[in-house]
């Protein structure tokens, strides 16, 4: 199939997926009840909410600018700002959701001077420290509600997630790397030679484990900001926050776990996929209303769509060259 039409397939059924949850939705809860719970969302929490995403935002551009520093080249605090406002933009307005990641690593490869290969794969490796840091925070909040009506399925996702954590160490452990005769598999492989730089730059997440480690707390950092942001939203919505840390717990949850599985392109901006985890961890419970659901994870996108909007002049910004 053409690349062209392949996209364009992609497209389209992500769009059919968010029009079949929209008409799920319609059935479940009316529109009069969404804009009410709108028009009642406490403008106190909702300033909250908006306050602590931003500082997320730049902590995650200073953890992309130390593992550039680190395993490609030095690019400026600026140049990644710029970038990743940029690409956060385009990553909500285009479809397909990650238009804003293309752009980024063009714009690195094309500053990298003579280190695209790298640069590129620092991406990846940002991507992974942040999938691995969610993965974490998602264990703690399972752990500490595993016998707390949890359930079945909550507990597989956990061993789930737990399978992936201790997979992903293995992946740099010398002895599995040896045994599974690696380097040679990928020699051997179309592209050998960009795959072996890509490996060799994963491997350093091992051989520097102090710039890794600072990477993964900058994670923790920024996720524990973007928690902060959505369940001061649950509390603008109506959720009642005296009660305090029993409600953190499982919406921290539904935020890391609704995170991750969105990473699977089916839809737009997680629509649906989100909130069905969010339904199952906080409705069902009795934590919250659907109409609250709906206001705190609504919100929360129109949130991150504000804190995109800085991006806008990214495509005609200044951006400097890696330091050679």
């Amino acid at each position: 199939m053409d690349d062209r039409w392949r996209k364009a397939l992609g497209a389209l059924v992500r769009i059919a997926f968010v029009v079949a949850v929209i008409a799920v939705l319609s059935r479940v809860v009316s529109w009069e009840e969404l804009a009410r719970a709108f028009a009642r969302m406490d403008p106190r929490w909702v300033a909250i909410g908006v306050a602590a995403y931003g500082p997320a935002i730049l902590v995650l551009c200073y953890r992309l600018t130390v593992l550039l520093r680190g395993h490609a080249a030095p690019f400026s605090f600026r140049t990644v700002t710029v970038l990743t406002f940029g690409g956060n933009l385009l990553n909500l307005v285009l479809p397909g959701g990650n238009g804003g990641d293309l752009y980024k690593a063009v714009q690195l490869a094309r500053l990298s001077g003579g280190r695209a290969t790298e640069a590129v794969t620092v991406l990846l490796i940002d991507r992974v420290i942040g999938l691995a840091s969610f993965t974490v925070i998602a264990l703690g909040m399972i752990a500490l509600s595993w016998n707390e009506g949890l359930g079945p399925l909550g507990r597989a996702v956990g061993v789930l997630l737990f399978v992936g954590l201790v997979g992903g160490v293995a992946y740099t452990s010398p002895a599995v790397r040896r045994a599974l005769r690696w380097e040679q598999l990928l020699a051997r492989l179309p592209f050998g030679a960009h795959l072996g730089r890509i490996d060799a730059t994963l491997l350093g997440l091992r051989a520097n484990p102090r710039l890794t480690f600072r990477a993964f707390a900058l994670s923790l950092v920024a996720q524990s900001l973007g928690a902060v942001s959505l369940v001061s939203l649950a509390f603008a919505s109506g959720v009642d926050p005296a009660n305090g840390l029993a409600f953190v717990v499982p919406s921290t949850l539904a935020y890391t776990v609704s995170t991750i599985a969105s990473a699977i392109p089916i839809t737009v901006q997680g629509f649906g996929v989100t909130e069905a985890i969010f339904y199952r961890l906080l409705v069902e419970p009795g934590w919250c209303t659907l109409p609250q659901l709906l206001a705190t994870t609504l919100s929360y996108r129109g949130v991150a769509l504000l804190w995109a909007l800085p991006g806008a002049p990214a495509g005609v910004a200044r951006l400097d060259p890696a330091r050679q």
